[in-house]
């Protein structure tokens, strides 16, 4: 492993560089690197070393000179991480850039830092357009095409790596530009040795191990995801994982699909996390939902008091529903809310935070491992220093930093610079907080956020906001200050509100703000208060925009209000009463009860559903409708009506009246004699094909039910497995077995159909919802005939067994179907995933004891039948493995 990740033991170690982290990547070959779920792409340690060295040699070759800026504007991917990686092999800094940062501020900053090269996805190309006839070179970041006048990344690719660059500890390495308030951005340049600083202390606290896998939802242009998210797991040779987009579904879909055992987050994604649990048991109505407060309050209290983590235990289920392996959260940011901390503790998972700033590389406390109080942000790093200046009557004064992690001087600001330092040399955080007398540090408050009531009296505003954290009717509180006295602008709940019995949820919330400021000093309390359905306004780390927050407050108290809705016509009655839209419509309004919900209702706009709201909303559709929404999907769904119509797609139906894909039913009926006699001469091909190829044999077909409904259920591991399957069924048994298998491949053309016809393939949609293809399997199992499917439903990543979707117990309900686990073997390493052809090899299936449904109900664990059967089912496959061949 590269040196920089050993414990700090000398002023030799102390000298490690960023580029020192790729020394060790070659020696970790083919232990994945970097994978972004949804858009099937994944790199080994190996390929990132070997693409950084061979691009860091053609931008050496390009004229890169030492200590040059290149630019990243773009998504998180794979192509950014090697661009940036590359960049700092071949001497250069990078210049990580704000997706949302406004034209006029881009443009200032890629002339403030001097850039020649700019790497971008091609979205920003329009933005970057103006700026490109300036000698500003661009490579895409996303496509293998030139465009224009920009090309695309790979042509920087060198054919082999040359001699690279090896930076010194003080070279810059990075230049970050805050996006202030008011005025230009400002650029923060740290060195190598501020970074490395970070990182090997991030290590030194053992939070992440190599057997980790840490999702990054976060984007890379801020310091904290960057170094703590993506070069701290590089340098321990972990995998990191990117969600297909930014969006609430795609993180979801990430935690599930990526094996996600570490997730790096910020305090906004956790209130999500925390809603979406909270939603799933008020959908089970008000007993489970109150016996889950009580539980939580226990557990919290548990651990809070005892240490003791009952909550792993107790709400096990409830974990694996939203992220089955994650077991350690690490937030940052922005302030965590320590209520939010300990109920995620009390639920069983383990949480850090910490605090720091970008010119801190970013990180100056941390609560770590065997030494943290969540209510606080930690203690300082080690070799960091921390002195409180100034302090008032409640020992709040401002938190000032030395030490190896803090930057020397903003890039082209002297006089910033000279204001942003003492005399003797420490950093002036601006941000208020005091340490307990255990040495933990306390944040009061942004500086500039300090309010200075009419009287002269010192209010922090997230002191006041801390003291409604217990309300459950308030959803988001900020304090501001209108003409010197205290005002709340607050989002409320309004599922709570109405739970609490509240007709009026308006005054429900000022009820709350009331109760609230019993706990607060006089001065503390708020006066005004104003009710928004809008999300305050928040930075994309979730950090309250304060500026913004007057014109908020204003506009609330306007009341404005969408026009009376117009009466719903015909088209559209028959749209909400469609068999699948119907339950969907009936959720909406339940769930957003103050709130305008019509067919033509914005989303985002009435209704408020942010990017995070999404978390919770996609896992309320993927139970009640069988709707998975994908990145593609979300573009398109802006309005209520939009999503309705989705839902309709989604189930095969393109109005209120058509029948669930009717062009496809035909596919689940049994074959004619000729179509048999085809599939007689596929079946013989096929065995005598795996035969040759990888040595194909089965063990236990004899187990096999003869007749009667039977859901054949294999792991899935390559694009091989469907065929050694079919190649170990009896020839009987094969003449009575039905597949599900995509349009997209084996329905695109005549050809294609009829061998799909002869092999009894029955199809799948891309995009739509289980329910399509399980109704199609329950036709087959109606009239005794056996499915072969696939629980996991893609191939798995690394060759583990994975998630089981939930849907499949529904298509076995009311029949006295039974399930035969099968295992595959082998054929993983004959045709891995991303070959374009299979090799030779060795490849065995093993079919297991066929169970009924009540036995798998009985061996599994879950809230319901239909939990228990799919986790009894994975049980099943999961112990076949181990005996497979064993």
């Amino acid at each position: 492993m590269p040196s920089m990740t050993a414990p700090v033991e000398s002023d030799q170690e102390d000298a490690a560089t960023i580029a020192a982290l790729l020394d060790g990547f070659p020696a970790l070959g083919d232990r994945t690197a970097l994978v972004t779920v949804g858009l099937d792409q994944a790199w080994s340690y190996a390929e990132l070393s070997d693409i950084c060295r061979r691009f860091a040699t053609g931008l050496i070759a390009d004229g890169l000179a030492p200590g040059e800026p290149v630019a990243l504007l773009g998504p998180n991917r794979t192509e950014w991480v090697a661009v940036a990686l590359s960049v700092i092999m071949a001497g250069g800094t990078i210049v990580p850039l704000d997706t949302v940062m406004a034209s006029d501020d881009l443009a200032y900053a890629l002339e403030d830092c001097g850039c020649h090269r700019v790497f971008a996805s091609t979205d920003r190309l329009a933005q970057l357009t103006p700026i490109i006839g300036d000698g500003l070179a661009v490579g895409l970041l996303d496509t293998e095409q030139d465009t224009g006048a920009a090309r695309s990344w790979r042509a920087w690719l060198a054919d082999r790596a040359g001699p690279l660059a090896r930076p010194k500890p003080s070279d810059r390495a990075l230049l970050f530009y805050t996006s202030g308030t008011t005025g230009r951005p400002k650029g923060v340049p740290l060195s190598h040795h501020n970074i490395a600083f970070c990182v090997r202390a991030v290590l030194r606290l053992d939070v992440v191990t190599p057997q980790d896998r840490v999702l990054l939802p976060l984007p890379l242009y801020h310091v904290y995801p960057f170094v703590v998210g993506l070069l701290t797991p590089l340098a321990l040779g972990v995998a990191v994982v990117f969600p297909e987009g930014l969006t609430g579904p795609q993180i979801v879909a990430a935690l599930k699909e990526g094996k996600v055992t570490l997730l790096v987050g910020v305090p906004r994604l956790y209130e999500a996390l925390m809603d979406a649990v909270r939603g799933r048991l008020r959908s089970r109505g008000r007993v489970p939902a109150a016996l889950f407060g009580g539980a939580l309050g226990l557990t919290s209290w548990l651990y809070r008091r005892a240490g003791w983590r009952a909550g792993r235990f107790l709400f096990r289920p409830f974990r694996r529903r939203i992220a089955p392996e994650l077991r350690l959260m690490v937030s940052g940011g922005a302030k965590l809310d320590a209520g939010l901390a300990w109920n995620l503790e009390g639920l069983g998972w383990a949480l850090y935070s910490g605090y720091g700033l970008t010119e801190t590389s970013p990180i100056v406390a941390f609560n770590a491992p065997g030494r943290a109080d969540i209510s606080t942000v930690g203690v300082p790093l080690d070799s960091v220093e921390i002195r409180i200046d100034e302090p008032d009557q409640d020992g709040n004064g401002e938190i000032q930093v030395k030490g190896p992690n803090v930057f020397s001087g903003y890039h082209h600001r002297p006089e910033e610079t000279a204001a942003a330092f003492t005399a003797d040399g420490w950093f002036r955080t601006a941000d208020l907080g005091h340490r307990d007398e255990r040495g933990f540090l306390h944040i009061a408050g942004r500086r500039a956020e300090r309010i200075v009531l009419a009287g002269g009296k010192n209010v922090y505003p997230e002191a006041v906001e801390a003291a409604y954290d217990g309300e459950p009717v308030i959803r988001e509180i900020a304090v501001l200050d209108r003409g010197g006295r205290l005002a709340a602008l607050v989002m409320p709940d309004a599922n709570a509100a109405r739970r609490a019995g509240a007709l009026d949820v308006a005054e429900a919330v000022r009820a709350a703000v009331r109760a609230g400021a019993e706990r607060l000093p006089g001065h503390m309390r708020p006066g005004d208060v104003a009710v928004t359905r809008q999300p305050l306004p928040r930075t994309p780390l979730g950090k309250l925009r304060r500026h913004q927050l007057e014109e908020h407050f204003q506009k609330a108290l306007e009341g404005r209000r969408p026009a009376a809705q117009a009466e719903l016509s015909e088209a559209d009655l028959a749209l909400l009463r469609a068999g699948p839209v119907a339950p969907v419509w009936d959720y909406l309004r339940r769930r957003y009860p103050d709130k305008p919900v019509s067919p033509d209702a914005d989303l985002e706009g009435d209704l408020g559903i942010d990017s995070l709201e999404w978390v919770n909303l996609s896992l309320e559709l993927e139970e009640r409708a069988d709707l998975v929404l994908r990145q593609e999907d979300l573009g398109r769904i802006q309005t209520v009506r939009d999503l309705l119509e989705h839902v309709l797609r989604s189930h095969g139906e393109t109005d209120a009246s058509q029948p669930a894909a009717a062009k496809w039913q035909a596919w689940a009926a049994p074959r004619g004699v000729g179509w048999r006699a085809v599939g007689r001469l596929a079946y013989a091909l096929n065995r005598l094909t795996l035969k040759l190829l990888v040595r194909h044999r089965q063990q236990g077909a004899e187990h096999l039910p003869a007749t009667g409904p039977v859901v054949l259920t294999p792991n899935h591991v390559s694009y091989l497995d469907a065929f050694a399957v079919a190649a170990g069924l009896p020839v009987r048994q094969a003449r009575r077995t039905y597949w599900a298998g995509s349009t997209t491949f084996l329905f695109p053309n005549a050809l294609m159909r009829a061998f799909s016809r002869a092999a009894n393939i029955f199809p799948v949609e891309p995009g739509q919802t289980a329910g399509f293809s399980l109704g199609l399997a329950r036709r087959v199992l109606d009239r005794g005939d056996a499915v072969v499917w696939f629980p996991e439903g893609v191939i798995s990543r690394d060759g583990r067994l994975g998630r089981f979707m939930p849907g499949l117990s529904r298509v076995v309900t009311g029949t006295d179907a039974v399930f035969v686990p099968v295992h595959i073997k082998g054929t993983r390493e004959a045709w891995p995933r991303g070959a374009r052809f299979p090799g030779r090899g060795r490849a065995s299936v093993l079919f297991g004891q066929p169970l009924s449904q009540q036995e798998l109900i009985a061996r599994g664990h879950g809230e319901t039948d239909a939990e228990r059967l799919v986790d009894g089912l994975h049980r099943e496959v999961e112990s076949l493995s181990r005996r497979h061949d064993a």
